[in-house]
């Protein structure tokens, strides 16, 4: 099965350490879950369900969470296939999870994954760089 994931950094600046729902605004705007349009209150607070639900069982369904943070059905899938493109999450057969076990080794996955993908641009640029003489 070919994983097609869309992982944009973007620089934002962070907010202060104490208050966790701005912490989780800040991690899905730096990673392009949440764009300039949307407002990050509402994945935010589904990202914040997502960590509560996902260490007291390990998964979470649509329903858990549209029940949790009171978001539409739609809004609620909407930024969990947002999450799923980016890495944060991952489909089961019972439903949803994040990637990984904490939202730490989450990310550890996707900087990897990143410098994967890295690796195998850098040496398609050499090729092309060596085509042309350089």
């Amino acid at each position: 099965m070919v994983i097609h994931r869309k992982i944009s950094i973007i620089e934002e600046r962070m907010p202060p350490e104490k208050d966790v729902e701005e912490l989780l605004e800040w991690l899905l705007k730096s990673l392009g879950v949440v764009s300039k349009r949307d407002s990050s209150e509402i994945p935010a607070k589904i990202l914040k369900e997502i960590m509560i639900i996902n260490k007291d069982k390990g998964f979470f369904t649509l329903d858990d969470l549209t029940s949790r943070t009171k978001a539409s059905r739609t809004t609620t899938y909407h930024h969990i296939n947002k999450m799923i493109k980016c890495g944060i999450l991952a489909r089961t057969s019972r439903g949803y999870s994040l990637r990984a076990h904490t939202l730490e080794e989450t990310i550890d996955e996707i900087e990897y994954e990143i410098h994967r993908l890295l690796k195998r641009i850098r040496k398609v640029a050499e090729i092309v760089d060596r085509e042309f003489g350089r």
